[in-house]
């Protein structure tokens, strides 16, 4: 009786544990070159029920977002995208640099 109980909680446990996989998603890192980067630096400014980008700052030459969206099946909720601070204009490479994030909203 024991073993037979045991053998039907498998699939729902496993059923629970794929669940909980795609609700929480997983991340995923892509490089991008400098004008998709700038693309995606770009939504920072927008407001979102179900996605957000976010500047998650510079290390080791290189500049790192996030991008969170609602998961979706088997897709990532989070993406971290990044590019190398050389492949940028000057000024904005000198900005996040200084710990400055050009795309706040300055108001």
């Amino acid at each position: 009786m024991k073993k037979s109980m045991i053998l039907a909680a498998l699939p729902l446990a496993g059923l629970a544990a794929g669940c909980a996989v795609l609700a929480l998603g997983c991340a995923s890192v892509r490089q991008l070159d400098a004008p998709q980067f700038l693309e995606q630096a770009e939504q920072i400014k927008e407001i979102h029920s179900a996605k957000s980008t976010g500047l998650i700052g510079v290390c080791g030459g290189r500049v790192y977002l996030e991008r969170w969206h609602a998961p979706f099946l088997f897709e990532s909720g989070i993406t971290v995208y990044w590019t190398r601070l050389s492949d940028l204009p000057e000024g904005l490479s000198s900005d996040l640099k200084a710990g400055k994030n050009p795309w706040e909203n300055q108001d």
